[in-house]
């Protein structure tokens, strides 16, 4: 079965953050946006498969990610 894509946004936050970390446990790819910039430590752990430090708009979500299943 295919892994779902989700992003989260706001994804520097702490919400977000520990919602990734829960989401990669249960089999997700977990994708993020938001302004806050994570260290590689942080961005490890959080498990996001990719983070994009720009603010959340059409242009940067249309640019950056594709195929997203969930937001």
């Amino acid at each position: 079965m295919k892994r779902k894509n989700i992003l989260i946004t706001g994804a520097g936050g702490f919400i977000a953050r520990n919602l990734s970390i829960y989401l990669k446990k249960k089999g997700f790819n977990v994708l993020g946006i938001g302004l806050n910039k994570l260290n590689n430590k942080l961005s490890d752990e959080t498990g996001y498969k990719k983070f994009i430090n720009k603010k959340i708009s059409y242009k940067n979500l249309s640019r950056n990610f594709k195929n997203i299943d969930f937001i």
